[in-house]
């Protein structure tokens, strides 16, 4: 994330570009972002779209003890039919590519057109019933813990749902008609209602810690009263463990100027403390989304730069520690190579030292110190294992390297490996790992497209996470959120179609996939998400910066671009995703 000096909000950058599959099966083109298109988050996927951050007044709690009941089920996964080698699905998705492109393009601007005649008032959103198809029961109380009932099986299994990831869907008739309660019924098996409950002593009996993030700047900026901040932050306390400040403790955010001001990140430190919450802090060094003056630095200046703000800002939270659980001291450093998206093909094998084996991202994609800073990766651990001590978590985060089996950037998978590997064998302190995930209902092989191209994702992730797991270090699923599309593309109409319980399903069957992967891996720790809700979410939709934060013109709730990829609505009720991870959780303490 950038921020801008003068107005203490997220700066612009430009939005890189994407590759994506739509769900009718045809691969979408790369987004060709401009000056005006702007992601609302600066990770990996883009930048910011400005927000201011103001001080919210003193907060008012004021619980409720109400319980609803909501039947949700979830479809039976049916048995893999088999799968194609990486190489043959990366030369399919280049050739349908290719193919693809114009028609793509063309058929949904067309349907896109022929939508506008059934009005954006009464969009439906995934978790939610459109108005009389009886399909879920009306959310109108909340329970004490944030949320209401929902439903899993009385023997702890989740509706049939296993989470296995071959799961297949059916393919939908493109007609725009919502699916009726007979309709669902003969395809979704029955389950009996089970009361909502908080996330946080289901995973701990199953072994793992569950996390979220503080939408540090998105909450402050959206005009939210003292009673909606309480009402988000209790989900959060209910929920979660652990939480990672959105933006406020990036370098971008501390170091407008060479003097830092750490009060925004100390805010949302200080809340964490107060309510017994875990913190993952966010992050000390990132070759990219650094403020201005880092990025004009000289080249024989940025050593000792970036030396001495490292260990200014770990030495400023170094004591924090009893709350401060987990590093993240490097994002990723190592290149990508994604299939016919030109600002995503930055690997370099020429700079920097043998010892890199020309995998971190160099000067041509826009990192701030890597070559002039030659160690770049190993100074940051070191500085971090010097300031903080040798009982701190130190972590490596990165994106795109997940799974095994991603066509996208098929071999990023075992630069990231190698790399690591490399590091810790030269004695780097690496901790743990964190495998980013923002994905999407494809990437548990749903649709035509996901069954293609996606079908082993998930195994792959599997494989992924022992594989990094054997090396002695743990790993963190530490940003997983699960949209429609990629983060920069549109959901289509034919998802949009698609009744919101089927939607739901859908979505609740990745987040459950990737939750048993790290379960069924002994290292892997922490299932971490990034947001908690669609209310404050960086994949809300506008990329417009004028148009506000996820608010489009023509309201961003219900834009195609607004994924919906979190786990609680824009009320903070608890949607089929968290029944999901809720059952799924319980299925294994049992």
């Amino acid at each position: 994330m950038g921020i801008n000096a003068s107005s203490n909000k997220p700066a612009d950058d430009e939005e890189p570009e994407h590759v994506g599959v739509n769900e009718d099966g045809a691969p979408s083109p790369p987004l060709e972002a401009d000056e005006d298109q702007r992601s609302p988050r600066a990770e990996e996927q883009g930048p910011f779209s400005e927000v201011p951050s103001p001080t919210p007044p003193p907060l008012e709690r004021s619980p409720s003890d109400s319980v609803v009941h909501v039947d949700v089920r979830e479809p039976e996964a049916p048995k893999d039919s088999g799968s194609s080698s990486l190489a043959t699905k990366k030369c399919a998705f280049g050739l349908l590519f290719v193919i693809a492109v114009a028609v793509g393009v063309g058929a949904f601007l067309l349907i896109g057109m022929s939508d506008s005649s059934r009005g954006r008032g009464e969009p439906t959103i995934p978790g939610e019933s459109p108005a009389g198809n009886g399909t879920t029961k009306p959310r109108n109380e909340t329970t004490a813990a944030g949320g209401n009932a929902g439903t899993a099986d009385a023997d702890g299994s989740w509706g049939g749902f296993t989470g296995i990831g071959d799961v297949e869907w059916p393919g939908f008739p493109d007609t725009g008609a919502d699916w009726n309660e007979d309709d669902l019924n003969a395809m979704l098996p029955d389950a009996s209602l089970v009361a909502w409950q908080s996330l946080k002593a289901p995973a701990a009996a199953a072994g793992i810690k569950i996390g979220s993030i503080y939408n540090d700047y998105r909450i402050w900026g959206s005009g939210a009263n003292a009673v909606e901040v309480a009402s988000y932050e209790d989900v959060l306390t209910a929920n979660f463990h652990v939480i990672t400040p959105e933006n406020a403790c990036k370098p971008s955010a501390i170091y407008q100027t060479r003097t830092p001001d750490f009060r925004d990140c100390d805010r949302v430190i200080d809340w964490a403390e107060a309510n017994g919450v875990e913190v993952r802090f966010h992050v000390s060094a990132w070759g990219d989304w650094n403020p201005d003056w880092m990025k004009a630095l000289p080249a024989e200046e940025k050593q000792d730069e970036f030396s001495r703000y490292m260990r200014e800002m770990l030495t400023h939270y170094k004591d924090r520690s009893g709350t401060i659980k987990y590093w993240d001291v490097l994002n990723e450093a190592v290149c990508d190579n994604v299939f016919l998206t030109p600002s995503k093909q930055n690997c370099a094998p020429g700079e920097g030292r043998p010892e890199d084996l020309g995998l971190l991202k160099g000067a041509e994609a826009e990192s701030n110190w890597y070559p002039e800073i030659p160690n770049y990766f190993d100074l940051s651990f070191q500085i971090a294992r010097e300031v903080l001590g040798p009982d701190s978590m130190l972590v490596y985060n990165d994106y795109g390297f997940e799974s095994t089996e991603d066509p996208a950037d098929p071999e990023k998978h075992q630069r990231v490996y190698d790399y690591v590997k490399a590091a810790l064998d030269r004695g780097v302190p690496i901790d743990a790992v964190g495998f980013q995930l923002h994905i999407a209902n494809i990437h548990g092989a749903q649709g035509i497209a996901g069954s293609i191209f996606f079908s082993d994702y998930m195994a792959g992730l599997k494989e992924q996470l022992a594989k990094f797991a054997a090396l002695g270090i743990e790993v963190h699923i530490t940003e997983i959120d699960v949209g429609c599309s990629f983060p920069t593309l549109p959901c289509t109409p034919s998802w949009a179609r698609l009744d919101p319980t089927v939607r739901g399903r859908a979505q609740g069957a990745v987040y459950a996939a990737a939750l048993e992967a790290c379960l069924d891996v002994e290292g892997c720790t922490i299932y971490q998400m990034w947001g908690s809700t669609d209310k404050y979410s960086w994949r809300a939709g506008a990329w417009d910066p004028d148009e506000g934060d996820g608010e489009a013109a023509d309201d961003g709730a219900n834009s195609m671009y607004n994924q919906h990829a979190h786990i609680f609505d824009e009320s903070l009720q608890p949607k089929t995703a968290a029944y999901s991870i809720l059952g799924t959780l319980l299925a294994r303490a049992a």
